[in-house]
């Protein structure tokens, strides 16, 4: 499959390989070109490996969007493996984001996204980043490694303080405080 977009109440994707190779004209490009969105159900992604050749492996935004991710592969998407948008929330439990060109994880504006369990590894950015007021990051007992910039990047300065909440985690010698990525 190429795409998926969700805006049903309730769906589980399991066991599915989703490539989204779509190369659109430079001014078609707009941020939905993921490999799944999720705008507005409660969705289940399990045993799936997604990628994205021009957006977001995995899209989740909107309040009334949910989405739990397991034991799923999400690599080399050209922005972030998974995006957590405009008071979403996503949990990602026992899943690797791994070599997408932004970060693994990128939670922002008014998010909240919980990591466990996880891997995110090589990617060109940060393994995670949480980039607005009013935006949380939850990691516990994850293994962040090998991304080029960062391990984790949470947006504190005198005008955004981005929430983050810490549990046992290898890969993560400190937090990386910036006014931009």
């Amino acid at each position: 499959s190429n795409y998926i977009k969700i805006e049903e109440l309730k769906i589980k994707l399991c066991n599915l390989t989703i490539k989204n190779d779509f190369q659109p004209e430079k001014d078609e490009l707009n941020d939905y070109y993921a490999g799944i969105a999720n705008f507005s159900g409660r969705a289940i992604i399990n045993n799936c490996v997604v990628s994205s050749r021009q957006g977001w492996g995995i899209l989740t935004q909107g309040e009334d969007s949910s989405l739990f991710i397991t034991k799923s592969l999400i690599k080399e998407s050209k922005l972030s493996g998974v995006c957590v948008n405009k008071g979403a929330f996503c949990k990602i439990e026992k899943s690797i984001s791994m070599e997408n060109h932004k970060h693994g994880v990128c939670v922002q504006k008014f998010g909240y996204c919980i990591v466990n369990k996880s891997v995110l590894m090589q990617n060109d950015r940060y393994g995670a980043v949480a980039m607005d007021d009013l935006t949380t990051l939850e990691l516990e007992d994850n293994e962040i490694k090998g991304n080029r910039v960062g391990s984790v990047f949470v947006n504190q300065n005198d005008k955004i303080h981005a929430n983050v909440i810490l549990g046992r985690n290898s890969g993560i010698k400190g937090l990386y405080e910036a006014t931009k990525l």
